[in-house]
């Protein structure tokens, strides 16, 4: 049983391997995703935006116009991920 284990491991590491590193490339690629909220948006509303870039594979970027935004919860930001905040005075 430990050794049909132990060959399903080994078989499994380079498919995990070759998705990673799928990831990585696609996030180096230089693939642009501009995302704007709406005034009014909840937390929810905007975590959807964010999690366009859950696993890294955009340079995402998240417009936020002037406005009122309910933010009851955190909010989760991952990386490759800008956030433009407009104000306007």
């Amino acid at each position: 049983m430990k050794n049909k284990l132990s060959i399903g491991l080994i078989l499994l590491l380079p498919v995990i391997i070759f998705i990673y590193g799928q990831i990585c490339i696609n996030a180096v690629e230089g693939k642009d995703k501009v995302v704007t909220a709406k005034p009014g948006d909840n937390a929810a509303d905007l975590q959807r935006l964010l999690d366009y870039n859950k696993y890294g594979t955009f340079h995402l970027t998240v417009k936020i116009p002037d406005g009122s935004y309910v933010l009851n919860e955190e909010l989760r930001i991952y990386g490759n991920t800008a956030i433009i905040a407009e104000q306007i005075f």
